[in-house]
């Protein structure tokens, strides 16, 4: 007969290890799930891949610092490969099947403005990495942005275009040329405006803010101006600013993980991700409501494209003064002083 002190010892063993088994299913289940739908393939892969990129080191870095509320955080991830329908499709399944928690996302204005009415109907707390004003004007509920809108990316131009109108006000025929856009096409006009030897001022918008478009342009983009996010130009900037260190730190990450240059596309991922997750630290709860009402208290939150005061009337949180104005020199983007 076995002893009852050795049968006591297995069943506690046993108890033991049941317990620990359903502790670990618990915790495992017990994250804060993140949901996102990004242009991973497609025309606008080149936004959703320094997205996608940012958002698993940001991810990981949180996960090994102890999480978010002492939870770990759990990207869903799909690829919409550039279709609003498919984007539509994702969100869905991210917030019926998912059940996530927030959603970051959304790398095209299409894309993001197909899922804007199934975000508010399930109440939803969503970032969208997208540039339109309409995502966020007129304001809704639960959509908030971390992109600068063309509205305010051509508001920065026509600020620093100033001094050169100035100049040449009294010339016959145009003064500038501004084309905005994002993707291959960038490129592709700034080859035509060399090839036609325009002599006027080239200006661009924040979509063609990636060396991606330097690459493209095959050296026609010497000379182009744009607004952008002091991420493009954070060797340049002065330790002063109070975005220096963020942006370094971000930087040095990310091309060390990746070997790639950064994108101030990656950097709305980073930024959507910062936002939300600082919600949630000061709602202490993953509450749906709670964060949202916390998103909307973003105060001077300093990102690593951008310094974020939102408010009930303001989902986006920005102004003309937050871009920096660059222009390619010698391949490179150049901070204009």
């Amino acid at each position: 007969m076995k002893s009852p002190i050795r049968l006591n010892k297995v069943a506690a063993f046993a108890a033991a290890a049941a317990l620990g088994l359903t502790m670990g299913v618990a915790q495992a289940a017990d994250t804060i799930k993140v949901g996102t739908f990004l242009s991973v393939t497609g025309p606008a892969s080149f936004l959703g891949d320094p997205e996608l990129k940012t958002m698993q080191m940001f991810i990981e870095d949180a996960n090994k610092k102890g999480g978010v509320l002492g939870r770990q955080l759990e990207l869903i991830h799909y690829d919409d490969q550039t279709n609003a329908k498919n984007a539509a499709t994702f969100v869905k399944r991210l917030i019926a099947q998912d059940g996530v928690d927030v959603i970051v996302g959304g790398s095209t204005t299409g894309n993001t403005m197909a899922v804007i009415k199934q975000v508010e109907k399930a109440g939803v707390p969503f970032v969208s990495l997208a540039g339109a004003g309409i995502i966020v004007n007129p304001v809704k509920k639960w959509v908030f942005k971390t992109p600068h809108t063309d509205g305010v990316a051509v508001g920065r131009i026509f600020a620093d275009m100033t001094a050169q109108l100035t100049k040449i006000k009294n010339a016959a025929g145009i003064q500038a040329f501004l084309y905005c856009g994002f993707g291959a096409p960038t490129s592709i006009v700034a080859k035509n405006y060399a090839q036609l030897g325009i002599s006027v001022p080239h200006y661009q918008t924040h979509g063609s803010a990636s060396a991606r478009f330097i690459k493209g342009a095959e050296g026609a983009a010497e000379g182009v101006r744009l607004p952008a996010a002091a991420l493009l130009v954070v060797d340049q900037l002065p330790d002063s600013h109070p975005q220096k260190s963020i942006c370094s730190a971000y930087k040095a990450a990310y091309e060390a993980k990746f070997k790639d240059n950064i994108s101030t596309f990656g950097g709305h991922a980073y930024d959507g991700l910062l936002i939300v997750t600082q919600a949630m630290e000061r709602a202490g709860s993953t509450d749906k409501e709670k964060v949202r009402a916390e998103i909307e208290k973003t105060n001077n939150l300093v990102g690593v494209d951008d310094i974020f005061t939102m408010s009930p009337t303001d989902h986006l949180g920005l102004d003309n003064d937050s871009m920096v104005m660059v222009e390619v020199k010698g391949g490179k983007f150049s901070l204009l002083k």
